[in-house]
């Protein structure tokens, strides 16, 4: 399951996720949709619920949206108290 407060990065559960369709032959993008849907929870979940219906065009524009959204920053911005 992913939360975006554990060690996984956004980056890895694509990753990881595409390594699965592959492997088990999941070619129908709207099953591949639903799976990956299935693995979000918490935060990402309700993000993830919260996005139009037919917002997103197909599993790679999805795969995009997430990454911005939930990829941790390798240079957050600095605060400026």
């Amino acid at each position: 399951m992913f939360d975006a407060t554990g060690q996984y990065t956004a980056q890895w559960l694509v990753n990881k996720m595409t390594n699965y369709f592959e492997l088990h032959e999941v070619d129908e993008s709207d099953v591949q949709m639903r799976l990956f849907a299935q693995t979000l929870t918490g935060d990402v979940k309700k993000w993830f619920k919260s996005l139009p219906a037919h917002h997103i065009a197909d599993l790679a524009a999805f795969h995009r949206l997430f990454i911005d959204r939930w990829e941790r920053k390798k240079n957050p911005p600095a605060n400026t108290f």
